[in-house]
């Protein structure tokens, strides 16, 4: 905002005072994320919420970005959409970010929405805007527990929430594909890497041609949190097969083969359940074509090109660069350059090229990511 300060009454604090009467928290970073400037009403709600939130530690002079991605480190959805949000804000890549999310208080559950828009002006940066949702999204959930008595319209709204899986529910196949995972000697941090990395190349593919009207948050959250159950069929291969050290006969790999069909059918039963539930039909999604190849020489259906579900296509990338890269009963570890080397070799063969192409522009992140997270250490 601009103030005419030679124009009769003008105040040269007006700017400060108008700000810091909205309820709305404001705070202003420059073009590397830290803040240089926030509202009354960012401090205050810092002050009540210290240790709860992301918010409470961010003061003038601290790193909005580095908050955030310390919360990204835990893989949490929420907090990987915000730092991807931020980042293509403040670069220029997006021109606005929303998201809501959750944000509770030490003495109640709250919900915020997150708004990011650039500054303009030679020196960048963004501006950032939480308002507290909490009453809507209070009446929202009033509405779900009364759809039985309330107008169709309404059990229609209720009804499409209540389809969604819970959070205890998201655990429990979690925990199942943490199951499967360790069944396969994969190392403990491997679903949440690989996880992590899915949000962070679907967030980037939302941005191609085409993509920005089908990949919403909605739609990255809940690939996210299905890529996990993509080997959840593992579980029914024999341990013989399973543990194998050398490498498998054709039989043996026929068998190893059917752990995509397994999955899908055991995730395709439950989402039969759960008519509309974006979460398990993601799960069927990658669990049945996660080793489909774009050259349709994969298995278990010889998919091939965009007949491939793109999130099989993105979750193929994320799992073949974390698998290189980890230490199996059968396999040492890798370089993140041969990694890196192995995904270019199949760009176009095993690998759609356009995920590719994604998946080396963030290629360091990824590196980063790996080496935090790895139970070894970096490379």
């Amino acid at each position: 905002m601009t103030i005419a300060s030679d124009r009769p009454g003008s105040d040269p604090e007006l700017v400060t005072r108008v700000f810091d009467s909205l309820s709305a928290h404001i705070a202003v970073l420059d073009s590397h994320g830290t803040i240089i400037g926030v509202n009354r009403a960012w401090e205050k709600f810092a002050a009540e919420n210290c240790g709860t939130s992301p918010m409470s530690q961010t003061g003038v002079g601290s790193s909005y970005l580095a908050v955030c991605e310390r919360a990204a480190r835990d893989s949490d959805p929420d907090a990987v959409l915000v730092l991807e949000g931020l980042r293509g804000v403040i670069s220029g890549s997006l021109p606005s970010f929303v998201h809501e999310y959750p944000c509770n208080s030490p003495t109640r559950e709250q919900w915020f929405q997150m708004q990011a828009f650039p500054l303009s002006g030679p020196n960048g940066g963004a501006a950032v805007v939480h308002n507290n949702t909490t009453p809507q999204k209070l009446v929202e959930l009033g509405l779900r527990n009364q759809a039985l008595a309330r107008a169709n319209r309404l059990r229609e709204m209720v009804a499409a929430h209540a389809a969604k899986i819970s959070d205890t529910q998201i655990a429990m196949m979690f925990a199942l594909a943490k199951l499967a995972e360790s069944r396969d000697g994969a190392t403990g941090r491997h679903l949440e890497r690989v996880r992590a990395s899915c949000g962070a190349l679907a967030f980037e593919v939302s941005k191609l041609p085409g993509c920005a009207n089908k990949l919403d948050n909605a739609w990255i959250r809940d690939f996210m949190n299905a890529s996990p159950l993509h080997d959840i069929g593992k579980v029914g291969i024999p341990d013989a097969i399973l543990f194998k050290p050398g490498p498998l006969t054709a039989e043996e790999k026929t068998v190893m083969d059917t752990h995509t069909t397994i999955g899908a059918r055991t995730l395709r039963a439950v989402a039969q359940r759960h008519p509309g539930n974006d979460f398990l039909e993601f799960g069927v999604e990658v669990a049945w074509s996660h080793h489909e190849r774009w050259d349709g020489k994969g298995y278990p259906r010889g998919l091939s090109g965009t007949e491939i579900p793109l999130s099989a296509r993105i979750l193929s990338v994320a799992d073949t660069y974390d698998a290189v890269r980890s230490k199996r009963v059968y396999k040492g570890t890798e370089s993140h350059d041969k990694a890196v080397g192995i995904i270019l070799g199949e760009r176009g063969k095993q690998f759609d090229p356009d995920v590719v192409d994604v998946f080396v522009g963030i290629e360091d992140r990824l590196r980063e990511e790996f080496d935090r997270n790895n139970d070894s250490g970096p490379e």
